[in-house]
């Protein structure tokens, strides 16, 4: 299984299509932010048309804060992976990163 792959199955069996990781480099901080923004039958394509940034686009949105995420992430098999994104961030010295559940 490719590390990514345990990401995408936590995400998936917590029901976020969204995870956003910021990092504040003076603080040397992380803060993690778990999502459920749109129901699985939104069609992209008709971004603009149908829709936009301002519609809600599901009627159960579902967030998980950095306490709830933390505690989820650092249970045996994805610890070792959070620490690797982690450090991969710190590396590319990136503030905000989006992963986004592949359909």
């Amino acid at each position: 299984m490719k590390k990514s792959d345990i990401l995408f199955d936590f995400m998936g069996s917590k029901g976020l299509i969204t995870l956003e990781i910021f990092y504040n480099q003076k603080q040397d901080r992380f803060l993690l932010r778990g999502m459920r923004e749109w129901d699985d039958n939104v069609r992209f394509e008709r971004y603009n048309i149908d829709f936009t940034m301002e519609d809600i686009l599901t009627e159960n949105y579902f967030a998980m804060g950095t306490e709830i995420m933390v505690s989820e992430l650092t249970k045996p098999g994805l610890k070792d992976h959070l620490e690797y994104v982690e450090q991969l961030i710190k590396e590319r010295r990136d503030q905000r990163n989006r992963v986004l559940l592949p359909s």
